[in-house]
Order: C-alpha cells, then sequence, then structure tokens
C-alpha cells in the first residue's frame, strides 16, 4: 500500500469515527454485508431494492420524524434538506448501518474524508434506497413529480407497513406515480378525471377509488396528515378491510362529487358511514330522543402539543447527545 493510499485510509477512518461508525464490527471477524460494495455482482437497480428491504421499521419512522411539517412554519423538509443538515444525516447514516443498508466500503465513497457528512453521490444512493422501499421499479422514479415523491417518503414508515400486510399496495403506489402528473396537468377535479371521462382509451386507473384517493391526498394533504393516514391504510389494511375501502377510508376524505359516489356505492363503501366513523370501528350513538333535554358539556382541555417539530427536535438532541 503506497502512502497515498495510506493517507486516505486514515482520512476514511477519521470520517467514520466522527459518523461513529467505526468498529461497529468485532475486530476479528468483520460483517461480510458490511464489507460488501453496494453494486458488486449486482445490477444497482437490483442491490437498491434488495438494500431498500433490509430498512428497519424504526429507521422508516426515523425517517417520517425527520420529514415532518415544522410546528413554527409549517414546513416539510424535503429528503435533500435532511441529509444537508450535519446532525439528522448522521442519525440516517448510522442507522441505515445498523440495518445492513450501507456497508464500511459504501461509507469509504459516500462521505466526504474532511467533514464526515454525506457528499452527493452519498445523498443520490440513499435517496434511492429509501424511494425504492415504496416504488419498486427504478424507471418511474425519473417521472415522479416532487410533490409525489415528498409525501411518499414523508409517508413512508406506514406505506411499507401497508405493502408487508397486502402486497398489492404496491401497484396502487406505481400507478399513482403514473397518473399524478396527467391527472393535475388536466385541470379536471377527481369526480370528472377518475370517473366522468368520455373516452375510447380510458387509462388503467380510470375508475380506481384507491389511485384516486391517493392522488387526491397527495395534492391536498400535508405531509403530516398524509404520514398519518399511510399509517391508518395500514391499520385498515390488517383489521380487515379490502383495499378499496382502506385506501378511500385513509386518504378519500373531500372527494367528492355525482360519479364518485355513484363509484362507492357500487363497491358498497358507504360515504355517510365512513364520514361519521362508523366503517372506522368508531362506537355508533344510539339516536337521541327528541323529548330529552341535551346535556350540558364542558369544554375538553387542550391536549398536550405533540407537533411533529418537537418529534424532529427530539431526535436532533438525542443525536447530538449520543455523538
Amino acid at each position: 500500500m503506497t502512502p497515498r493510499e495510506l493517507a486516505k485510509g486514515e482520512q476514511v477512518m477519521r470520517a467514520l469515527k466522527r459518523a461513529g461508525l467505526w468498529e461497529r464490527e468485532p475486530k476479528d471477524e468483520p460483517s461480510r454485508a458490511l464489507n460488501e460494495s453496494l453494486t458488486t455482482g449486482k445490477t444497482q437497480a437490483v442491490d437498491v431494492a434488495s438494500r431498500a428491504k433490509k430498512i428497519e421499521p424504526k429507521t422508516l419512522s426515523m425517517i417520517t420524524s425527520l420529514m415532518a411539517e415544522n410546528a413554527v412554519t409549517g414546513e416539510s423538509p424535503s429528503i435533500w434538506k435532511v441529509m444537508y443538515d450535519p446532525v439528522d444525516s448522521m442519525s440516517l447514516v448510522r442507522a441505515m448501518s445498523a440495518d445492513g443498508v450501507l456497508s464500511y466500503a459504501d461509507l469509504e465513497k459516500f462521505l466526504d474524508t474532511g467533514t464526515g457528512l454525506l457528499n452527493e453521490q452519498g445523498m443520490i444512493t440513499i435517496e434511492r434506497i429509501l424511494m425504492a422501499r415504496v416504488v419498486d421499479d427504478p424507471s418511474l422514479i425519473g417521472l415522479m413529480a416532487p410533490a409525489v415523491q415528498q409525501k411518499l417518503l414523508a409517508g413512508l414508515s406506514g406505506l411499507a407497513r401497508a405493502m408487508d400486510a397486502d402486497p398489492n399496495v404496491s401497484i396502487v403506489v406505481k400507478d399513482v406515480v403514473r397518473s399524478y402528473n396527467d391527472f393535475t396537468a388536466s385541470n379536471l377535479s377527481i369526480n370528472d378525471y377518475f370517473f366522468g371521462q368520455m373516452t375510447f382509451n380510458p387509462p388503467k386507473w380510470f375508475g380506481d377509488i384507491k389511485v384516486a384517493s391517493l392522488d387526491h391526498a397527495i395534492g391536498t394533504k400535508g405531509t403530516q396528515s398524509f404520514s398519518e393516514a399511510a399509517n391508518m391504510l395500514a391499520d385498515e389494511i390488517k383489521s380487515g378491510n379490502n383495499l378499496d375501502s382502506a385506501f378511500y377510508l385513509s386518504f378519500g376524505g373531500g372527494v367528492k362529487g355525482a360519479n364518485v359516489e355513484a363509484a362507492l356505492r357500487t363497491l358498497g363503501i358507504d360515504t355517510e358511514a365512513a364520514s361519521s366513523g362508523a366503517l372506522l370501528g368508531a362506537p355508533t350513538k344510539p339516536p337521541a330522543n327528541p323529548n330529552s333535554q341535551p346535556e350540558p358539556t364542558t369544554p375538553e382541555p387542550k391536549p398536550e402539543d405533540k407537533t411533529s417539530g418537537v418529534a424532529a427536535g427530539t431526535i436532533r438532541r438525542v443525536c447530538r447527545e449520543g455523538d
């Protein structure tokens, strides 16, 4: 090994130490997975998809928290903004390394030896891996509108749970990636675009309440409410609801129109019950006695503020303390 190679090795070692990733594995038996290059023996697309499946639920939840809306500004950071943040990016790298997603060989390429932070190649690779967790077709990534990517990553934890419960969720997500640009460019409502078109060649998703509901949510929900809806989707599927009903109950609130209502009736989805929460397992109240006097009500105390901004701040604080 030349002096130049030795110097580079020392730089990499210092960068790994700054990231808290040095000597994670036993010295005498380094992990094979952690030392395997990202593209060794495989095409990059296949390897990225394989690594995406290794991401643990706690890491997915952490990513959702890092991308949550700021409690003060209401803005949600993109995944690139998260990766540019020194603390958040190292939290992400540590978690993905612990999951076996990133190897030491990868980190040698992806961490800047001067700062110990992610370089551009590392950010691009991590973004691809995260997107592959919910969109397993790499050809669709280039077609994805920024709004779609932002919401899918914000809902990563819930969507991943939903896909684990029913793999057909992945088909719906891919149809949303394909349909969203065309839908927004049409300037039509959900009611007209998905359920009211008169065309000889309707798109694959025409009349699909699942795709319509998810397209609607991407265009109207904030990242926090979208994330909550994604978790609700997973819970609805696990409780035995069919996909049409689960997607509409989770993402379709606010989707209105005569054509939509006709489609929902055909599918057997009771919109009034959905609005009241009856289909969500909420207890239904018996009809009120018209002769009884209304009971006095007292205002409920305000719940403790548990905004996403606080959650993200907590993560940053814990990371700083652990460094």
